[in-house]
């Protein structure tokens, strides 16, 4: 798995429930909420391998944003743990 995709100046993201998160493995928000939820799995890496066989990091490519996903996905991450 590649981890070059992500920088460090990325702005905030708008959190929400619905949606895809990442585009390259096809994950939306509510999976990862429930992985978090259902496995207690809090890392990015984890919930990417729990969730698919073939991980997969082409973030310029499969971002509409052209963007790393990591952000929305930490986001995603924290907000399941705090309604746990």
């Amino acid at each position: 798995m590649s981890k070059g995709c992500c920088g460090d100046n990325l702005p905030s993201p708008t959190l929400g429930e619905t949606g895809t998160i990442c585009y390259c493995n096809h994950i939306t928000a509510q999976e990862i909420v429930k992985t978090v939820k259902e496995t207690g799995v809090t890392t990015i890496s984890g919930i990417k391998e729990h969730l698919r066989n073939e991980v997969i990091s082409n973030c310029s490519e499969f971002n509409p944003t052209g963007e790393c996903c990591h952000k929305s996905f930490d986001a995603v991450i924290k907000h399941a743990m705090v309604r746990q």
